[in-house]
């Protein structure tokens, strides 16, 4: 474990910690956890948090804060990215297709939402599927995209 990772694991302990007092206090109080009970900075200090995590490697562990931070703002499509590319990056091409389709959905213009989820569609040897996504990316793409989705679908067999 290198320098980097202890203090990104010493962090999210302590924000385990407090989020369990927070929690402890709310049902001392109420009777009741707080599911839904982030603040704005909350939410931004838990993405960071995440963030770091996933510079790091630690996917599993920015899994869990991208997976809830999205409970808490299901229409914010950072936290939608950021659990799409984890999920890809720990090869789960299957479970990242949701979060990028919620990408393609809240911001129709991107080319590399599609792009990405023709990656995981490719990865999961649909052809069929990746060249429909890469399709759709072409008609969003930007001139510096256009070369890059055109050698995906160089040679294409699907």
């Amino acid at each position: 474990m290198t320098l980097h990772s202890r203090a990104i694991d010493t962090e999210a302990e302590s924000l385990i910690r407090q989020a369990v007092q927070k929690m402890s206090e709310s049902l001392k109080e109420t009777g009741q956890y707080p599911l839904l009970d982030l603040t704005r900075d909350d939410c931004t200090l838990l993405y960071k948090l995440a963030h770091s995590l996933y510079q790091a490697g630690s996917f599993e562990k920015c899994e869990v804060i991208f997976r809830r931070l999205i409970i808490t703002s299901p229409l914010q499509l950072e936290y939608w990215h950021a659990l799409a590319g984890t999920l890809q990056a720990m090869k789960k091409h299957e479970e990242a297709l949701i979060p990028w389709s919620m990408c393609c959905l809240m911001d129709e213009s991107n080319a590399d939402y599609h792009m990405r989820a023709a990656e995981c569609l490719f990865a999961l040897d649909n052809p069929g599927e990746a060249k429909k996504a890469l399709i759709a990316a072409q008609r969003r793409a930007t001139d510096a995209q256009i070369e890059q989705i055109n050698c995906m679908l160089e040679g294409f067999d699907g």
